[in-house]
C-alpha cells in the first residue's frame, strides 16, 4: 500500500511517500518558498527515486489546516487533482493533530513525568497576535484523544488553556514566546526534541492507519479546516489584530 502525502499548512512544505505504513522517501523545504513550487518539485523527485508513477499510488493524503490559507489550498488541491485524475481515495489530516502525533513520544518522556501526565497543547501561528490551538491527551500506547477541538485564540488570552504544566508545541509558541509573561512561560513545557512544524511523513503515517480502517474520502468530500476568515474578509469586516496585553 502506497500513500503520497502533502503538507504545507505552515512555513515549511513537505512531501512524503509511505509504503506499507513506513515512510520511505521524503523531501522537506528548509526555507519558506512558494509552496506550489516546492511540492510539485518534491513529488517528481520522490517518484523518480522510488521508481514509481502516480498511477501506482493507492491513496493521496493532504494537510487540511488550520494554518496558511494559501498553503492549505496548495496541498489539498494537489491531492484532490491526483485523486480525481487517477480515481484513488484521499485522506485529510489536520495540522494540529499532526503536531500532536509528531511529539507524542515526549508526552511520556522522563523529564516530563513529574510535571504532567498525558496532555499536549498544539499552537500554530494564526497571525494578528493569534494562534490556532487544540489540546490532546496521549495515552501510553499512543492513542490520541481530542480534549479541546481546534479553534483560534488571541495570545493575550492563552492563560485560559493553561490549567497546569503542559507540553506545548508549534510555531505559535515560537512566534510569541518572547512576549509571554514568565509565569505563563513556565507552564508551557519545552523539552529537548520538540518538533514545531507538521510534516508530510507524519501525515502519511496517520493516513496509512485511516486507509487500513477503510475511512478514506473521495476528492469531492474533502474540505479545508478554515477556522478564521481570510485576510481580505477580516479586513472587510473590520477585524484587526489584538494587542499582546497579558494584564489581568
Amino acid at each position: 500500500m502506497k500513500i503520497l502525502a502533502f503538507e504545507s499548512s505552515t512555513k515549511l512544505g513537505s512531501v512524503a511517500l509511505i509504503q506499507n505504513g513506513v515512510g520511505t522517501h521524503k523531501r522537506v523545504s528548509p526555507t519558506q518558498r512558494s509552496h506550489s513550487e516546492v511540492l510539485h518539485q518534491f513529488i517528481f523527485e520522490i517518484l523518480e527515486d522510488a521508481k514509481l508513477d502516480l498511477n501506482q499510488i493507492d491513496c493521496f493524503a493532504a494537510g487540511c489546516g488550520p494554518g496558511s490559507f494559501t498553503g492549505i489550498r496548495v496541498s489539498l488541491n494537489t491531492a484532490k487533482a491526483f485523486s480525481y485524475a487517477f480515481q484513488k481515495p484521499m485522506v485529510t489530516v489536520d495540522s494540529l493533530l499532526n503536531l500532536a502525533k509528531l511529539n507524542q513520544g515526549l508526552v511520556h518522556h522522563q523529564n516530563l513525568s513529574k510535571n504532567l501526565s498525558t496532555k499536549i497543547l498544539c499552537l500554530i501561528n494564526a497571525y494578528k497576535n493569534m494562534s490556532y490551538y487544540a489540546v490532546y491527551d496521549i495515552s501510553p500506547d499512543g492513542q490520541t484523544k481530542v480534549l479541546v477541538e481546534p479553534n483560534v485564540i488571541p495570545m493575550k488570552d492563552i492563560k485560559v488553556l493553561l490549567k497546569g504544566p503542559i507540553l506545548t508545541v508549534g510555531d505559535g509558541f515560537l512566534t510569541y514566546e518572547s512576549f509571554l509573561p514568565a509565569d505563563l512561560r513556565m507552564q508551557m513545557l519545552r523539552p529537548k526534541g520538540i518538533i514545531d512544524e507538521p510534516s508530510a511523513e507524519s501525515l502519511g503515517t496517520i493516513a496509512s492507519e485511516v486507509f487500513n480502517q477503510g475511512l478514506t474520502l473521495d476528492w469531492k468530500s474533502t474540505k479545508p479546516l478554515y477556522i478564521r476568515a481570510s485576510e481580505a474578509e477580516e479586513t472587510k469586516r473590520g477585524i484587526v489584530w489584538s494587542p499582546l496585553d497579558f494584564k489581568e
